[in-house]
């Protein structure tokens, strides 16, 4: 059986990142996709930028959505993130609607 610390070896090494491209600033992951040849590409989607509506604050910096693969490949799994006036971190909630 694999230890968690190998398996985790072998997704970073399988994984690709895109930074910095399409509107995105320098050093923000667009994307991350998993290649695995038994289920195919799995690919998770980072969306930036809050606004006043959805947070405290309106910055093109910070995340807004992490759109996870889900299992059925039709439609994906949603985190959503937003902020205080500082710039922290103020409530995240995941895919099933939980806030920890």
């Amino acid at each position: 059986m694999l230890s968690a610390r190998l398996v985790l070896e072998q997704l970073v090494k399988r994984s690709t990142a895109l930074r910095g491209r399409n509107g995105a600033r320098d050093g923000q992951v667009l994307t991350l996709t998993a290649s695995n040849s038994d289920t195919g590409n799995q690919q998770t989607i980072y969306t930036y930028g809050t606004t006043l509506t959805d947070s405290r604050i309106a910055s093109s910096q910070l995340l807004r959505f992490v759109r996870y693969p889900d299992s059925d490949g039709t439609n994906g799994d949603f985190a959503t993130y937003s902020y205080n006036r500082q710039g922290q971190q103020a409530l995240v909630t995941d895919q099933r609607g939980c806030q920890p």
